[in-house]
């Protein structure tokens, strides 16, 4: 399961309409796009969303493809009427690669998600819908038998925390070690992350010094730090621990 995640702060100064260049919506969204960013009732709005999904979208790509490259505009995105509570569901396309996408849209900030698909089969036929469980993946079918994955996503407003100095960066990593330890019951002074080394690469996560299958995605903008962990969980046991090990 390879995920990714984007936050967008809509109170940061540059994500105002007034802040940004006349032509990046231009190099961000291909036309079609662009027509129903012109046509919401926030363009701004759907604009940053738009882009946070293509991020997220990116990061959870590029970890299936090292050579995928954050060409915004090569990315598209189909973003699906009406909300969930607050949640849009849509797909994003690059390639041959897919993702299926939700962008929870908050009054202050945007989050997508995004997981990767393998070969996907719609329930009933037709045409994506991009609902919650409307979308399979045949890529993860094998392994369900042996185990399945729980996500756990979060959005923080950055404040220096112990080990963390003032970056935002570094405040992420404090706080996935902290999620990564309370959900596999294990302390914390076991659990390293170790950083992506490229744009978009992951995080990665290693417990008593061995790196483990838990997928990680981190992101920050303005106030804000947004992450994601997926954790294996053997379908025959309760073990968190026991499915990572």
């Amino acid at each position: 399961m390879f995920i990714g995640n984007d936050v967008v702060d809509l109170r940061d100064p540059e994500a105002r309409p007034g802040a940004i260049h006349p032509r990046f919506p231009e190099r961000v969204c291909a036309d079609d796009e662009l027509c129903a960013i012109y046509r919401a009732a926030d363009p701004m709005r759907l604009l940053w969303a738009h882009w946070a999904a293509k991020e997220s979208a990116f990061k959870a790509m590029r970890q299936l493809d090292p050579f995928v490259r954050f060409l915004p505009r090569r990315f598209r995105v189909e973003l699906f009427p009406g909300c969930d509570g607050g949640t849009r569901y849509g797909l994003v396309r690059h390639a041959w690669h897919r993702a299926a996408v939700e962008i929870a849209d908050c009054t202050d900030h945007l989050h997508a998600v995004a997981r990767l698909l393998g070969p996907v089969s719609v329930a009933g036929g037709g045409r994506d819908t991009g609902r919650r469980g409307a979308l399979t993946d045949d890529a993860d079918s094998e392994n369900d038998s042996t185990y399945f994955w729980q996500l756990t996503t979060r959005v923080r407003r950055f404040s220096p925390a112990p080990y963390a100095t003032r970056a935002p960066s570094a405040f992420g990593r404090f706080l996935l070690i902290r999620a990564v330890a309370e959900r596999l019951g294990c302390a914390e002074h076991e659990v390293m992350i170790e950083r992506g080394n490229e744009r978009g690469a992951p995080p990665r996560a290693l417990v008593r010094g061995q790196r483990t299958p838990i997928q990680l995605t981190l992101s920050h903008h303005g106030r804000l730090v947004a992450y994601g962990l997926a954790v294996p969980r053997l379908a025959v046991s309760g073990s968190d621990l026991e499915a990572v090990h």
